[in-house]
């Protein structure tokens, strides 16, 4: 998965929650412009991230970490 698909899972769960980008970025302990460049593509998640969305989504922990893996998550994205 890219890191623009799992931006947009993120957006979609957000958005299927009718939840703001600052709400979810409070949940995540992060700021609303992080939320915006993790939809956008243009910020991994890290694996804290994942946590969070799991917990905040009622998700597997397990298998969003699974679906995650391919884009790289939590590795720095070249500037």
């Amino acid at each position: 998965m890219l890191l623009e698909d799992c931006g947009a899972v993120v957006s979609a769960l957000r958005s299927h929650a009718f939840m703001t980008q600052a709400e979810l970025a409070e949940m995540m302990l992060r700021s609303p412009a992080e939320v915006a460049a993790i939809e956008e593509g243009q910020q991994p998640l890290v694996e804290a991230d994942l946590r969070a969305l799991a917990r905040i989504f009622g998700l597997n922990e397990a298998r969003l970490m699974q679906l995650a893996r391919p884009a790289n998550i939590g590795t720095k994205v070249a500037a």
